[in-house]
């Protein structure tokens, strides 16, 4: 029997207060996620949106969002065009958008949310799926891409998502950027838009790890022999805590690449199941 909530924060209450009994109201979030219209303030703080998930972070909110960057990467003002680093929207659709998640709940599904909207204008995307957010940077300059729409609100506790926006020099989205988006979606929040959803089709998947053992290797950013070396050959342990996070996989597919032994009782690799909670 599914418990009844007048709303997601009240439901997140219930789950957090007992994670280990509470795990299938995560259908209920879903459900708010899913028709929960009420409009919500946008403001980017380090770069990105962030909100409680069926609360401020729903499906039509994140529609809203995906429009304002759109409506603002068509911007005509100089400023925000030199901030992106594009010559105008044509230079975007050619040059596309990387779009992908951390590990948290819903990540694919807000993910294609964007990719649909943004294949609607035109625009090339690439599908990262579950990425980190160095590699999102390392993909922009790889590929030569427009920008990222990394779904991550960072450091912020289960209940939270997040949207992320790089722009093509792979940084974080400056100021001019940010207000940008700000103003067009908190006036779409104002006017109460209602958006229906738009179905993605041709996705184009990208692996950002690959990627970004490329741009390590091509820029040296690291020293990966060095490490490599030290590792193998120097008495030493690590413990690495990837709390169910995006960088799952990812040091020893860096490690590996570079010819490491890995040698099991070097490494101790904790929390690396799936677990949104």
């Amino acid at each position: 029997m599914v418990r009844e909530f007048r709303d997601a924060a009240s439901c997140w209450k219930e789950i957090l207060s007992d994670v280990s009994k509470n795990r299938e109201l995560l259908s209920v979030i879903e459900k708010f996620a899913r028709q929960n219209t009420a409009p919500a303030k946008i403001v980017f703080g380090t770069s990105g949106w962030r909100g409680e998930i069926g609360t401020d972070f729903t499906f039509n909110n994140l529609r809203i969002v995906t429009s304002a960057i759109i409506e603002m990467l068509k911007s005509k003002d100089e400023s925000v065009m030199q901030a992106i680093g594009v010559s105008g929207f044509e230079g975007v659709k050619s040059r596309g958008v990387i779009v992908g998640h951390d590990n948290r709940f819903l990540g694919p599904e807000f993910a294609m949310e964007v990719i649909g909207f943004l294949q609607k204008q035109g625009i090339r995307t690439w599908y990262a799926g579950e990425a980190a957010t160095p590699e999102f940077s390392a993909g922009i300059e790889m590929l030569g891409a427009a920008c990222a729409v990394n779904l991550t609100p960072s450091h912020n506790p289960a209940n939270y998502a997040g949207l992320k926006f790089n722009p093509s020099d792979g940084g974080p989205a400056g100021d001019v950027i940010t207000a940008k988006i700000e103003e067009i979606a908190n006036r779409m929040m104002r006017e109460h838009v209602v958006l229906e959803p738009v179905k993605p089709e041709n996705i184009e998947k990208i692996d950002l790890a690959e990627l970004y053992i490329r741009y390590i290797n091509e820029r040296k950013t690291l020293d990966i022999e060095k490490i490599r070396s030290f590792i193998d050959n120097e008495d030493c342990f690590f413990c690495v805590d990837n709390v169910h996070g995006a960088t799952r996989g990812r040091i020893q597919k860096i490690l590996k690449d570079a010819g490491c032994r890995m040698q099991a009782a070097k490494f101790k690799f904790l929390r690396t199941e799936d677990d949104f909670l």
